[in-house]
């Protein structure tokens, strides 16, 4: 259709920005300037990781992974790299609506669970996730509770940022109850910040940490599900209430755990900290003493009015990962909670991620504390691969029409790079997608001996780059 080969134009301009970053408006500029500096206030010492000269706010999906990787073989960002990182990241968020509506998307969409510190249950939930953008990659959200009781809540934090930064459109971060300046004082991971970095810096690093926790967006919609960390705040809450509240709003709000009372305060406590319960209507909630509990009735009418099967949320431990309850026939609250043997390794429930297929029905993938993961960039680096192996897995399979377009222009075996371009979008109907820049990517250097050339029966036998270990491969392994 139209609007997948515009949707595989803009992953296309996407792979060749990891390359060759491409100019952007001046807003962005201004905030890129801002940050261009920061990260580089002394000298780097042994096992630290400096941001100097990193450009966070067009950071390339390679960029990421080599970041990634440092952080969790165990390198450390220097203070000033840790404040740079929360920055840009603030900015990102700040981008992105209250309510990330995701209803038209076509391609899978990913649901992981509270995390709480643990970097071996964000590597599992990677593993299962696989690429994300490309052609055939996957969104993914991450519902909350990043941070707390586990001892790695600065690394999953900084992981999860860093993909916000490189996939700002197929990366969405929510907010859950311990994205707060009081509740993560209380529960590891301010000490945990002190631990790392020491007190002496914790006032500046915490301000940047809350305004991160503050900018997260509140909520997301599918074509079939509301995802919420929490739940329900009342009976007439609508989405449109998480709509209207302004980034400002909700940036203002470090804490819910105040007794500063507001509109927007009541839907925000309701939302991060509310439970499903068997019993109908809406009651306070006595286990938490903050939030409600809201009954089967009020989940019902709440997607019936919404015309959406799923409240997908985080919040609680489910024992085998995800948890259900069947409200009629079609429709249901999902529970999805990721870090299995919770909390820390000393638990016995396994974590799970949620997916949501094209049609918008859910599945879940488990995992127990056993299952070794492949480590965080082995899993990202699938994705970084992604938009090259799917063009590629295209032209492979329109190749036959490319080959006699070739040589009906250049019989002589020898076409312009220019005609080159233009049959490239003809064929596989991608009009706008920026050829230019990958052809390096596409055609071989022995296909290019003369500047402004390419030898097209040597680009058809080849018919990309026989150098790359990676692509050849997964070939080899059936994974495109």
């Amino acid at each position: 259709t139209k609007m997948k080969r515009r949707q595989t134009v803009r992953k296309m301009w996407k792979f060749v920005k990891r390359h060759t970053p491409l100019p952007s408006d001046d807003t962005a500029a201004e905030e890129k300037d801002e940050l261009v500096d920061l990260g580089s206030r002394r000298e780097t010492k042994e096992g630290e990781l400096s941001l100097r000269n990193v450009n966070l706010l067009e950071l390339s999906h390679k960029e990421a992974q080599d970041l990634i990787e440092e952080i969790s073989k165990g390198k450390r960002l220097t203070e000033s790299s840790l404040e740079k990182l929360f920055d840009a990241a603030e900015i990102a968020l700040c981008r992105d609506p209250t309510l990330i509506d995701l209803k038209d998307r076509e391609e899978k969409i990913s649901v992981v669970g509270d995390l709480h510190g643990s970097l071996y249950s964000l590597q599992h939930a990677l593993e299962v996730i696989g690429p994300i953008g490309g052609i055939e990659g996957r969104t993914v959200i991450f519902d909350g509770d990043f941070v707390d009781r586990g001892s790695e809540s600065l690394e999953v934090i900084c992981i999860l940022l860093l993909l916000k930064l490189a996939y700002p459109n197929h990366v969405y971060l929510l907010r859950g109850n311990h994205e707060d300046t009081l509740v993560a004082s209380a529960y590891g991971f301010h000490d945990e910040l002190i631990a790392k970095y020491g007190e002496d810096v914790m006032d500046t690093i915490w301000d940047s940490v809350n305004a991160v926790f503050s900018a997260l967006p509140l909520g997301a919609v599918t074509k079939t599900a509301a995802i919420l960390h929490g739940g329900i705040p009342s009976t007439e809450f609508t989405l449109n209430d998480l709509k209207n509240i302004t980034t400002e709003e909700r940036c203002a709000i470090k804490t819910i755990m105040s007794d500063s009372q507001s509109k927007v305060r009541d839907i925000v406590r309701g939302v991060l900290w509310s439970d499903p319960s068997p019993r109908n209507g809406i009651r306070p909630n006595t286990t938490r003493t903050v939030g409600v509990f809201f009954g089967p009735d009020v989940a019902r009418d709440f997607l019936i009015n919404h015309k959406l099967k799923y409240l997908i949320r985080g919040h609680e431990v489910a024992e085998n990962g995800t948890s259900s309850v069947m409200l009629d026939d079609d429709h249901s609250v999902v529970t999805v909670f990721s870090q299995p043997a919770y909390p820390d390794g000393l638990g016995t429930n396994k974590g799970a991620v949620l997916e949501l297929d094209s049609d918008g029905n859910y599945t879940s993938v488990e995992f127990s504390h056993c299952d070794p993961p492949v480590t965080c960039p082995q899993a990202i680096k699938a994705s970084n691969d992604q938009t090259l192996l799917d063009l590629r897995s295209l032209l492979d399979s329109r190749i036959g029409k490319i080959e006699d377009a070739f040589r009906k222009v250049a019989p002589d075996g020898k076409i312009s790079t220019q005609q080159w371009e233009n049959i490239m979008e003809q064929k596989l109907e991608l009009p706008g997608a920026p050829w230019h820049e990958l052809v390096p990517a596409l055609v071989p250097k022995k296909a290019r001996r003369v500047e402004g050339y390419i030898e097209w029966p040597v680009f058809i036998k080849t018919r990309g780059d026989g150098t790359d270990r990676v692509i050849q491969n997964l070939r080899a392994n059936h994974r495109m």
